[in-house]
């Protein structure tokens, strides 16, 4: 069923085309552009067709782990629309502050605005990008992989042709794809607030997050010493210790749950947290069709999400989410 939620939940989203990597197309002038219009929160509404089918499914179950699991993802699939509009109120409320004012419509609305050719707004909406390539008999050539992101766009911008800006959220490789968190859109919304800011600041065009999160590690890294690190324990790789870790940093380091991690960020606590950030889904042809979806590692202040480490820019270093404690060894120097 989690397939299924997701496909539910992509319906309710914009339909663009599926992403390989974050978009940074906007020139520095035109986020200017972007800043100075009413900003329209897209919020998510519930598809009758699909809720319909998911009481159909539940009433004509017959076994009881069936009725359950159905029961199961579509409480997940309500509860997701819900958690975001709620969350995603709360965090654009209290944290974005680009633009003059907000304004929260639904789909529908939208829609309806971008037929009128509205040049006075611009959106904030959620979308999966993904890996949905099917050849010309409707076969997938790429296994499922998606990620949850956030679009910045001119309201009149043509989605087929690429949205201003996206940027993939955080935790997803541990979090669960039926679920959000208020820390997920708070972390998400300070990063892509800091990243327009240089774009604009260096006056810089197509500066991918990869470089820009690249970049303030090179400038910030000398002071990673000089903090607290806490560690999300289910981002450790499988045969990497936390006592391998510990020796190869020697710094201040605590090892946390993802909750703890989460708590941080939502209370604005000071210390500096572990994220994986996905960059880029990396699809290969050949014999066997191959995708996977590449990471950047990276210790960010859990309060202002400024960045002091990054790890899987270079060549030879992992792109998974993972971190090994040979990495820690290099922090700082």
């Amino acid at each position: 069923m989690k397939n299924k939620l997701l496909t539910a939940i992509l319906l309710l989203v914009f339909i663009i085309p599926a992403l390989r990597a974050q978009i940074t197309k906007a020139k520095p002038e035109e986020f200017k552009e972007l800043k100075k219009r009413t900003l329209i929160v897209v919020m998510m509404e519930e598809d009758e067709e699909i809720m319909k089918d998911f009481e159909k499914y539940i009433s004509k179950a017959k076994k009881p782990e069936d009725k359950q699991s159905a029961q199961k993802s579509f409480d997940e699939y309500k509860n997701f629309i819900k958690d975001y509009n709620t969350y995603m109120k709360e965090a654009i409320t209290k944290y974005w502050g680009l633009n003059p004012k907000v304004e929260y419509k639904t789909i529908t609305e939208v829609k309806a605005l971008r037929k009128a050719k509205s040049k006075s707004y611009t959106v904030l909406f959620y979308s999966e990008s993904s890996t949905n390539v099917r050849d010309g008999q409707g076969f997938k050539y790429f296994p499922d992989m998606s990620i949850p992101t956030l679009n910045y766009t001119r309201i009149d911008q043509s989605f087929l042709s690429g949205v201003d800006y996206s940027f993939f959220m955080p935790y997803t490789n541990q979090r669960s794809a039926n679920a959000i968190k208020l820390g997920d859109l708070i972390i998400s919304l300070k990063l892509m607030k800091n990243q327009i800011a240089e774009i604009e600041k260096l006056d810089k065009k197509n500066y991918t997050t990869k470089e820009y999160i690249d970049d303030q590690a090179k400038i910030n890294g000398k002071d990673i010493r000089t903090k607290k690190l806490f560690m999300d324990k289910a981002l450790i790789f499988k045969k990497t210790t936390e006592q391998e870790i510990k020796d190869s940093y020697k710094g201040d380091i605590t090892f946390v749950s993802s909750d703890e991690i989460t708590k941080m960020i939502e209370t604005e606590q000071d210390g500096l947290i572990s994220v994986a950030i996905p960059t880029t889904i990396r699809v290969a042809t050949g014999i066997v069709a191959v995708a996977r979806i590449e990471y950047l590692r990276a210790f960010i202040d859990a309060h202002t999400a400024k960045i002091y480490s990054c790890s899987g820019t270079s060549l030879g270093e992992f792109i998974e989410p993972h971190y090994r404690s040979k990495e820690f060894s290099k922090y700082g120097n």
